[in-house]
């Protein structure tokens, strides 16, 4: 697609036009690189995106891997307006696509020039790791220095604590100190929430707050657990649909119908 065209109809009869014009990156991977959104008042944004492909094989170790494998996500996107830099984000990878850092704009420079040898010239605010399953391990924020920690079971499928206030080698740390193992590997409902009674009474003398999760397999969340240890409860009808949401009273506070029209 080289164009597209929006029209909004407002009540009094004007109409606001937006039109999109693409552009695409050389055959090596064929996707946008650029997008102009020009709206009816004349007043346009553009658009660029840089992608593993556009950087230097020396840039970074990451951004190779990714271009072996043909893992073809935006490293760089940054938007202009009038010719002046006006926000971008930028997302360090590590060799299996998954995201590490996240960078964005925070200056009042008209311009950060795209660097292909320097990938990442904006301002980190978020950063992620992984653990041996390649599994969201932790979070931090630079907003509010807060880190977060999360364990997962079900065989490895879903997040069942997120522990806010520690990092990961923190809590695991604590966990193998009161002989309480890691859930990832259990799948018996029964095994996984005595395990996380356990992951709670572990961390109960700790400066955290602990959140924890359980699920039906294949179907959605069955219990949320806050830090002060109330349960929302999540039902489900025959066609495995969300029906019904409890309160810790076990008291309905939403429910759902289903009605099918011909």
């Amino acid at each position: 697609m080289a164009q597209e065209t929006h029209e909004v109809y407002g009540d009094k009869g004007g109409v606001l036009r937006t039109t999109k014009e693409y552009t695409y990156a050389p055959d090596y991977h064929k996707l946008v690189s650029e997008v102009k959104a020009t709206a009816s008042d004349g007043s346009g944004i553009v658009t660029k995106y840089y992608y593993p492909h556009d950087y230097t094989s020396t840039a970074n170790a990451a951004l190779q891997a990714m271009k072996d494998k043909h893992i073809l996500l935006p490293v760089d996107v940054r938007s202009y307006k009038g010719g002046r830099l006006v926000s971008g984000e930028q997302t360090k990878y590590n060799a299996y696509g998954q995201p590490e850092i996240a960078y964005r704009v925070e200056t009042t420079a008209t311009e950060i020039v795209f660097n292909k040898n320097i990938p990442f010239t904006f301002t980190a605010y978020l950063w992620r790791t992984y653990d041996a399953n390649r599994l969201l391990a932790s979070e931090e924020t630079r907003e509010n220095g807060l880190k977060y920690t999360y364990l997962w079971s079900y065989g490895n499928q879903y997040p069942v604590a997120r522990i806010e206030g520690a990092d990961y080698s923190d809590v695991t740390g604590w966990l193998s100190s009161a002989s309480v193992g890691l859930p990832n590997t259990l799948t018996r409902p029964s095994d996984i929430e005595s395990r996380l009674a356990f992951i709670r009474n572990a961390l109960a003398s700790k400066d955290v707050l602990v959140t924890t999760y359980t699920y039906l397999p294949q179907v959605g969340m069955t219990g949320m657990t806050d830090a002060n240890g109330k349960t929302t409860g999540y039902v489900y009808d025959d066609y495995r649909r969300l029906s019904l949401v409890k309160n810790h009273e076990s008291k309905a506070v939403m429910q759902y119908k289903y009605n099918l029209y011909d």
